[in-house]
């Protein structure tokens, strides 16, 4: 769901990388700004209503046809 150009990745439990991830984060505004900006894009494009309504209704409509 996150890439590389929305996000920061982090082994599973490694709580010292999450949190100098954390740290880097915060200590760069225009960083943030990127991403943030595309988390809009992706979710735009990605997460329309209808697509999203469409894939809940196959998967609705598969479940209580088994």
């Amino acid at each position: 769901l996150v890439s590389k150009k929305e996000g920061v990745f982090v082994e599973t439990g490694d709580v010292e990388g999450f949190s100098t991830a954390t740290l880097n984060m915060l200590d760069n505004e225009t960083k943030i700004k990127k991403m943030s900006a595309n988390c809009r894009k992706r979710a735009l494009r990605d997460y329309k209503i209808e697509k999203t309504v469409s894939e809940h209704v196959k998967m609705y409509e598969k479940i209580t046809s088994e």
